[in-house]
């Protein structure tokens, strides 16, 4: 199946979906720590299936590190590969805390004015794990 482009009005994520992309990332950081690669599978909620936008970062000690991914993956996969685009520029693997930010449009949306002030915009959801 050919990659889906992002879906613009997609409703924001239940908050047992937001626990289980939190706990795909720290999967995913935990294989990343012992040496292995992304863990195997994938949910079965369509949700974490659709292509999504996201940001993960990672903050330790007073320091923090942003991961993005392309949007074009699902949004299960996306998670994991911003977290590691953040490790991979110096985050901490284990102990840091976790702040996702799930984009539910591509950068040309209404809302990338906003996020170049630095502002989330309206369809930005922000979550974190502690």
């Amino acid at each position: 199946m050919p990659p889906q482009p992002p879906e613009i009005g997609v409703p924001p994520l239940a908050p047992d979906e937001r626990r289980e992309l939190c706990r795909i990332i720290r999967a995913a950081l935990a294989e990343h720590a012992r040496g292995a690669g992304l863990p195997p599978g994938r949910p079965h909620r369509a949700s974490l299936l659709r292509p999504r936008r996201v940001e993960v970062c990672l903050r330790h000690d007073g320091q923090r590190w942003i991961g993005a991914c392309d949007p074009a993956q699902p949004l299960y996969l996306a998670v994991q590969l911003a977290a590691l685009a953040a490790v991979s520029a110096g985050a901490p693997a284990r102990g840091a805390q976790l702040e996702v930010t799930v984009r539910a449009l591509d950068a040309t949306d209404v809302g990338a004015a906003d996020r170049a002030r630095g502002q989330p915009a309206d369809e930005d959801e922000t979550f974190s794990d502690g």
